[in-house]
């Protein structure tokens, strides 16, 4: 990510480290569907966000 890429998802990114339990492992599961995703960053930020509305 790029630091503008990150300010515009700066409260997802935030939101998403506090409330879901062991975050890091949470995105290293995200890796091989990022990787065949086409827009691999935008896989991420979308399931974050999928991830809090199951919290």
């Amino acid at each position: 990510f790029k630091s503008d890429e990150i300010n515009k998802n700066k409260k997802t990114l935030i939101e998403g480290q506090n409330r879901i339990p062991d975050f890091m492992g949470f995105l290293g599961e995200l890796k091989k569907g990022a990787r065949l995703a086409e827009n691999p960053k935008g896989y991420v930020i979308g399931a974050i966000k999928r991830k809090l509305k199951e919290l």
